[in-house]
């Protein structure tokens, strides 16, 4: 692949940047090491906040570490958790929605490929995304089904999003001629008038 390929994760931030204003909440439900969790600060400046999950102590002090180097740690509450937990500590904060949530599945980049996200709680983590995006928000869903977990994963959120209804709308991103290449799995929240 040439250093100049459309990356999957490349074309989640041209969704993204259209979405994200100034002061809005925001989530990275797999900070993995720290660059949406980066980008995500550097978006929703000094009066936003983003929520950063990671299971992983090694990804969690990853994300600290380039956040602290780039000054933005304060607008990031970082904590090492499952990311199905990610509604305990926005009750504990007093938010109710959150504009732009941000999954990469699969398993830490450098890390351990035995360390996988499974389909029962991603699935579960989108069921309770759902119930705090705000309206006009958007999930982005990196999927990466080059490894076992990772196919079935793919298969069971991509029927699980096709299921879904107004006011939510599920586009899928895929590149047609690689072989099992990570595919983008987006969700909006429509306004409802």
């Amino acid at each position: 692949v040439s250093s100049n390929s459309l990356r999957i994760t490349d074309l989640v931030w041209s969704f993204l940047k259209p979405v994200i204003n100034e002061g809005d909440i925001v989530m990275d439900a797999t900070a993995g090491n720290g660059h949406d969790t980066l980008k995500l600060a550097q978006s929703v400046g000094s009066n936003g906040c983003v929520f950063a999950l990671d299971l992983q102590e090694t990804a969690v002090s990853n994300t600290r570490a380039l956040l602290d180097e780039k000054g933005l740690l304060d607008r990031v509450r970082l904590f090492q958790d499952d990311h199905t937990r990610f509604d305990i500590y926005l009750k504990e904060a007093a938010v109710d929605s959150l504009k732009a949530i941000v999954i990469n599945l699969g398993y830490l980049p450098g890390g351990s490929r035995q360390l996988v996200t499974k389909t029962e709680s991603s699935q579960q983590l989108l069921e309770k995304c759902l119930l705090y995006l705000a309206d006009e928000g958007l999930i982005t869903v990196c999927l990466y089904p080059g490894h076992p977990e990772g196919e079935k994963e793919a298969i069971a959120l991509l029927e699980w999003a096709n299921q879904l209804k107004k006011p939510f709308i599920a586009h899928h991103f895929k590149t047609l001629n690689r072989n099992q290449p990570p595919s983008l799995l987006i969700i909006q929240k429509m306004r409802v008038t």
